[in-house]
């Protein structure tokens, strides 16, 4: 956010920042909080395409070119929830099973503390 605010100013615009809603906290499983993850980002995903399409039909080169760095961060972010939520899926009722992903997901790109 501090990055587009930043661009954003710099380009003599100018921001408000409004009060976000809080986000949802209780779960019924950790599988639904990595699903929960992977809705949010394609959601951002698809908001950042909404931006890149609209630099082009305003003919924003320099925003067009700003915005390509969160266009491959969400590819990134997308391809990190996934990743997570296959190998729940290689885990599925395996309870003890939780103590592998646990470690396994430290190593992953982006080292996801739970």
């Amino acid at each position: 956010m501090l990055k587009i605010i930043k661009f954003l100013n710099n380009r003599g615009g100018e921001t408000v920042v409004s009060e976000l809603e809080k986000p949802q906290k209780d779960f019924d499983s950790i599988r639904n909080v990595f699903e929960a993850l992977l809705n949010h980002e394609i959601f951002i995903s698809s908001q950042i395409n909404n931006l890149v399409h609209l630099t082009f039909e305003e003919k924003y080169f320099a925003t067009h070119n700003f915005l390509q760095w969160y266009v491959t961060e969400h590819i990134e972010e997308e391809s990190l929830a996934r990743t997570v939520i296959d190998k729940m899926n290689l885990i599925g009722d395996n309870v003890s099973g939780l103590y592998l992903f646990d470690n396994e997901i430290k190593n992953l790109k982006g080292g996801i503390e739970l």
